[in-house]
């Protein structure tokens, strides 16, 4: 099994339908197995119940599966006018009521996707705010966080759904301070880790060593390289980051396979057909390892 990110196809006149469709023949035809799906993830779209179906007869038609797909956190700049502020309607993490119950709508949404599409795990950003390496403004936004959680948990637990919270580009300490908290607080089955590979070779300085006590809460990974110093997206293999490292992590995990890859190809200058060939390639490779230490 193998899984493949599907990504925006703006460059489509109608992306979300014949654009979507083509990337997904091109992912099955270079042999990948399962798709994770990203469209959307970073707005305030809500799907409505017409396209969830659209969206489900794509991964049916393609004949490829969902491994995961990536929950929408809700912020994002106002793009209207080009404006430079942040949209903050449905904030899940917001202190304004009305914004937060829209951001458990949003996130409600995507389970929903989820069950739909048949997997049973989103990936959800928990955005941090400048304050939360201190001690008052921590406390106050975890409690919006579980707040929001513990209004989700009956629909997520009714759908068989987990909540995968990726490890993003704050510090080590404030990221194993969030995942403390929400460890501690909510069994696995409901809140988990995405683990992004990239943002952690980055956030600690090339080290992954920081997220090994989180190992036992790994359900999906976002896997993709670079050189330490920015988040370039790449195919593993393709810049500095220690794989067998991260083989032998996710081989003592709970995560089932397919690994997701999470590079998108307009970072490499190929024909979209030869980028997804050349990541199979890898992806087949690295899988290995992670099976052969399973073994």
């Amino acid at each position: 099994m193998h899984a493949m990110t599907i990504w925006y196809e703006p460059n489509h006149p109608e992306w979300y339908d014949a654009g979507i469709a083509d990337s997904l023949r091109m992912i099955r035809d270079a042999g990948f197995t399962h798709v994770h799906w990203n469209p959307d993830a970073g707005s305030s779209y809500v799907y409505a119940p017409s396209e969830i179906e659209h969206i489900a007869e794509l991964f049916e038609n393609a004949e490829l599966k969902a491994k995961s797909l990536h929950a929408a956190h809700g912020l994002h700049y106002v793009s209207e006018k080009k404006s430079p502020h942040i949209d903050r309607r449905k904030d899940f993490t917001s202190n304004v009521e009305w914004r937060r119950r829209a951001g458990v709508d949003l996130l409600i949404n995507r389970i929903e996707l989820a069950h739909r599409l048949g997997t049973d795990s989103v990936v959800l950003h928990v955005t941090l705010p400048p304050d939360f390496d201190q001690m008052g403004p921590r406390e106050a936004f975890l409690a919006q966080v579980c707040r929001s959680f513990d209004d989700v948990r009956p629909f997520a637990e009714e759908k068989g759904v987990t909540i995968a919270v990726e490890n993003l580009m704050d510090r080590a300490d404030l990221i194993t301070a969030l995942f403390d908290h929400l460890f501690e607080r909510y069994p696995a089955d409901f809140v988990g880790w995405c683990f992004d590979v990239g943002h952690a070779h980055v956030v600690d300085n090339r080290s992954l060593s920081f997220l090994r006590p989180f190992v036992p809460r790994l359900v999906v990974t976002h896997l993709h390289d670079n050189f330490g110093a920015t988040d370039d997206h790449l195919l593993p293999g393709d810049a500095t980051i220690r794989w067998d490292e991260v083989a032998d992590m996710i081989a003592a995990s709970p995560a089932t396979l397919p690994l997701v890859y999470e590079t998108p190809p307009e970072r490499y200058s190929l024909s979209r057909p030869a980028f997804y060939a050349a990541a199979f390639r890898s992806h087949v490779e690295l899988t290995a390892k992670v099976e052969d230490r399973r073994a």
